[in-house]
């Protein structure tokens, strides 16, 4: 995760080794991010996501989060990708020590996103 100055959105991209992500070649997907709060809610940011097949194999996207978002992102213990149109598999979890300080340094770079 991060951004490019000026940009208005904060990037995602996830790649996925010598294992594909996905059986088939590449397409945009529907995926959704979940994010645990620490106190166990859950805040959820749908997103479309560029899927390059091959030696690439990854996910680009762009995430447009709201105050509430950015306020669950900065105080999370989990993040989590699924594929919502394939009954929620999972592409990625991760806990999110240090989510704040990510937070914050993306936000001195892109003060927009």
């Amino acid at each position: 995760m991060g951004c490019f100055k000026g940009s208005t959105s904060i990037s995602f991209t996830l790649l996925g080794g010598s294992t594909p992500l996905f059986p088939d070649d590449g397409s945009e997907r529907n995926l959704m991010i979940w994010i645990q709060h620490a106190d166990g809610r859950m805040a959820r940011v749908p997103i479309e996501a560029e899927y390059r097949a091959g030696e690439d194999n990854g996910l680009i996207a762009s995430l447009q989060m709201g105050q509430t978002d950015k306020e669950f992102f900065a105080q999370a213990s989990g993040l989590e990708v699924d594929v919502p149109l394939e009954g929620g598999r999972d592409l990625f979890k991760t806990g999110m020590a240090g989510s704040a300080a990510a937070l914050a340094d993306i936000l001195r770079v892109c003060p927009n996103a």
